[in-house]
């Protein structure tokens, strides 16, 4: 009346405006920060000081998260990394007020410390939006591979197939998909190849697939084809050591752009150190080897060496009969050892 609110008014008022809020803080965050939720389809509006400082507020708060999972996963030993990411989690609230990008950087911090059970668990309270990000079902797909593998637990391995091959068929071919394919498939045909010879032979030539087509579809990404390249040499037929020649050479010109023996990244050292020991460089190896290690040191992740030291326990399985192997040897006893150490 006259300008001024009844209570009654005022009280309808405050229940509508509570309910607004509410609604936003509960939907999926569309925006990456329920600011622009509240706001969004508004016409011309322009930021306040004080809504400029609270947008401020909210990207410190991004980098001072970031620095604080840095922390809590350089923890030693893993198990106190482990208890203090949890905390952090729990202290985060309600996950549906909280950035997409806080989120996922969460999610792949419990990936660093090879705690795959708690980022599934993670991954069922993210809000829908980033349930759907690709990047996060492709790592929720690497994480229930790893717990099959750990806790033989197979419905979980079907699962990650699953959402792997809805990424491509509602997004497309990308090597990181396939990738994380050819990686299911590689395990399961390890998993079998002395108990089930015949169903492995299967996986191996899925996980061949999968990883070729992955490079195939980015050549400038390495990490398939060079996967590819250490399954065929397990396949060893006259026709998979053609394409072991044929993917060499291409391989080693997409490690060399990224900086190869130069880069401080732990794959592209890997890389060159696995290409190295197939190809019996033992120069390059010795080379390679030490900054393998210093990178996964600077890392923090165990399941990276882990990843390493499996890859070539392969290739010392096809070798060490015929002839010597001691670089690959002293190679993968480096990388179990730093596997432990970062445990």
């Amino acid at each position: 009346e006259k300008g001024k609110l009844t209570v009654d008014a005022a009280l309808a008022l405050k229940e509508q405006i509570t309910e607004r809020i509410r609604s936003a803080l509960q939907g999926p965050v569309q925006e990456d920060s329920p600011l622009f939720q509240l706001f969004q389809g508004f016409p011309g509006i322009e930021m306040s000081h004080e809504l400029t400082d609270v947008f401020r507020e909210r990207v410190d708060y991004s980098t001072r998260f970031r620095d604080l999972l840095a922390q809590a996963r350089s923890l030693q030993p893993k198990e106190e990394a482990r208890k203090k990411l949890v905390q952090i989690e729990k202290e985060l609230n309600d996950l549906h007020t909280i950035e997409s990008g806080v989120l996922v950087d969460l999610f792949l911090s419990y990936r660093d410390i090879s705690a795959f059970d708690l980022m599934i668990e993670l991954y069922e309270k993210f809000p829908s939006d980033v349930k759907q990000a690709d990047i996060c079902r492709q790592q929720l797909a690497l994480a229930l591979n790893r717990e099959a593998s750990d806790k033989n637990m197979p419905s979980f391995r079907q699962r990650a197939i699953s959402l792997l091959n809805e990424i491509l068929r509602d997004h497309g071919a990308s090597a990181e998909t396939y990738g994380i394919l050819g990686r299911i498939y590689k395990d399961q045909y390890r998993e079998t190849k002395k108990s089930r010879p015949l169903e492995a032979t299967g996986y191996l030539d899925q996980a061949i697939k999968a990883y070729s087509k992955g490079f195939e579809v980015e050549p400038a990404d390495y990490y398939p084809g060079v996967n590819a390249i250490a399954l065929l040499l397990q396949k060893g037929d006259e026709e998979a050591l053609t394409q072991v020649d044929y993917y060499t050479p291409l391989v080693s010109f997409a490690v060399a752009r990224q900086g190869g023996l130069e880069s401080a990244d732990y794959w592209d050292l890997a890389t060159v150190l696995e290409l190295a020991l197939i190809g019996r460089d033992t120069k390059l190896a010795d080379q390679a080897l030490p900054k393998v290690l210093s990178a996964a040191t600077l890392a923090g992740a165990a399941w990276m060496a882990k990843t390493t030291a499996d890859n070539l326990d392969m290739l010392l399985g096809l070798r060490k009969e015929k002839e010597n192997t001691d670089n690959l040897q002293k190679a993968i006893a480096a990388l179990r050892q730093k596997e432990q150490d970062l445990s």
